[in-house]
């Protein structure tokens, strides 16, 4: 039995982290660090670490699909945006997306 590539699979998830982090760093115009989204999540009835939250942006652990929910509905962000990137998109998306492949190209090994 042969093994089928899981390369598009964690393209794709790390392409959801990204706009997760991205809503976070975005929020309100100026954005949140971790920790105040946490308590800001914990207010709006979400209770959350952020250390599970800080995980599932950087991928370590699966997004469970309670918490895309959770940020659509504080952020007023599409469901469809947050996990394809496709559909009604944030006015500040196109730098958010532009600061994910800088962030992603600085991460690349040097050749």
């Amino acid at each position: 039995m042969s093994r089928r590539p899981s390369a598009p699979v964690d393209t794709a998830i790390r392409a959801l982290c990204q706009r997760l982090r991205a809503i976070r760093e975005n929020y309100g115009g100026e954005g949140l660090a971790l920790r105040p989204w946490a308590a800001l999540l914990g207010e709006r009835g979400y209770p959350l670490d952020f250390t599970t939250v800080g995980d599932w942006e950087r991928g370590r652990t699966a997004v469970p699909a309670s918490y895309v929910l959770m940020v659509h509905r504080i952020s007023n962000v599409s469901v469809e945006w947050i996990m394809t990137g496709e559909g009604p998109a944030p006015s500040w998306a196109g730098f958010a997306e532009a600061r994910a492949q800088r962030l992603q190209a600085a991460e690349r090994p040097s050749s």
